[in-house]
């Protein structure tokens, strides 16, 4: 039988790490510029720091202060 486990510290963090390696990308400014006008998808940083800010276990692996960019005071909650 598997048995639910919990992860620890050290896993949830490099889950999020992982997460945000996802979508890491370098651009040019054209190239930004570009698909700001014709992609119907957000930048990947703000994929990233958007959802991320938003996920309050995120905030609470990584200790992020309260009412900070990465851990605000208000929170877009759709469940």
């Amino acid at each position: 039988l598997l048995e639910k486990t919990s992860p620890d510290l050290y896993n949830k963090k490099l889950f999020f790490i992982a997460m945000g390696q996802t979508w890491c990308e370098k651009n040019k400014k054209a190239g930004e510029l570009a698909a700001l006008l014709t992609d119907q998808h957000p930048p990947t940083r703000y994929r990233v720091l958007g959802t991320l800010s938003q996920f309050e276990p995120f905030a609470q692996t990584f200790s992020c202060p309260a009412d900070t960019r990465m851990n605000p005071a208000t929170r877009c909650e759709l469940w």
